[in-house]
């Protein structure tokens, strides 16, 4: 071989070295999991990554976005699509030591939790995926070795109130993100208003949850329905309820304890205290 066509074929092995590194830092080699990623949910997915690590103290685990080069100063976070169940928004991956996100489905998990009526409220979808991480940075810091995949819980035990492990380590991350709210609103600046943003989010989703229960399911309420009130499944507690918690965490007002507690009223009533009863098969 000439020295030139030698001289070609290094530079034509450096450049695909360096495509497959670019490849590998962008994508962070998420096709080895089956993975591939959604580069439309970028913009969405770095504004819920930059409020999380606003509200996050300077000593916690941060975020970072996994796409961009360069950044391997947190958890990587990437946006999929289609590779999760079709309303499962957000999964730690223990595999890549990842977060992935699929915001896509964002539309479809709102419609299953909170219906489409015309009176709920607007809530934005960074601000939602920013509360999301919280609870996943909670995880991460209170029970890492675990992976945990955003309401997409199994539902094996139908609707119950059963205490399992995996609803405690839920109850806990949530618990951490309350903390890391109301600590980022006490804090003000910057952090405070990332906080506001996310606590606002809670509030609607709150509303929306309720009005969905009143309006969508009349008399269910009344009725004490299990499916309004009780677990579905034995992965997650019922997500009304710990909305309830986690806003009473945050604001610890009357109003949020007197929304819970009537809640969880209702949610405490055992087989002879619901009125409800399921339709029988001819």
């Amino acid at each position: 071989m000439s020295a030139t066509r030698l001289a070609g074929a290094l530079l034509l092995c450096l450049l695909l070295a360096g495509c497959e590194d670019t490849a590998e830092r962008q994508y962070g080699g998420l096709e080895r999991f089956g993975l591939l990623e959604w580069p439309p949910d970028h913009p969405v997915l770095l504004a819920a990554i930059d409020l999380v690590n606003d509200i996050l103290p300077a000593d916690a685990q941060k975020f970072s976005a996994g796409w961009v080069p360069g950044q391997n100063s947190g958890v990587p976070v990437y946006a999929v699509r289609s590779q999760l169940g079709p309303t499962e928004i957000m999964s730690t991956f223990s595999e890549c030591g990842c977060v992935v996100v699929q915001a896509s489905a964002l539309d479809a998990w709102f419609a299953d939790k909170v219906g489409t009526g015309t009176a709920l409220l607007t809530i934005e979808p960074a601000q939602i995926l920013a509360y999301m991480l919280l609870h996943e940075a909670g995880h991460i810091a209170r029970d890492a070795a675990v992976a945990d995949a955003t309401e997409a819980g199994s539902t094996q035990g139908g609707y119950n109130l059963d205490e399992t492990v995996q609803k405690q380590r839920e109850e806990d991350a949530d618990e951490f993100a309350a903390s890391a709210i109301k600590l980022g609103l006490e804090a003000g600046g910057d952090r405070g208003y990332a906080a506001a943003q996310i606590s606002l989010a809670l509030t609607n989703l709150s509303w929306n949850l309720t009005a969905h229960r009143l309006l969508d399911d009349f008399g269910g309420t009344v009725l004490r329905k299990p499916s309004l009130f009780w677990d579905r499944g034995l992965s997650h507690p019922n997500l009304e309820w710990r909305v309830l918690v986690v806003n009473d965490l945050i604001a610890g007002t009357d109003t949020t304890h007197k929304l819970l507690t009537e809640f969880e009223a209702a949610r405490s009533q055992g087989t002879d205290g619901i009125l409800w009863q399921a339709p029988q098969s001819n």
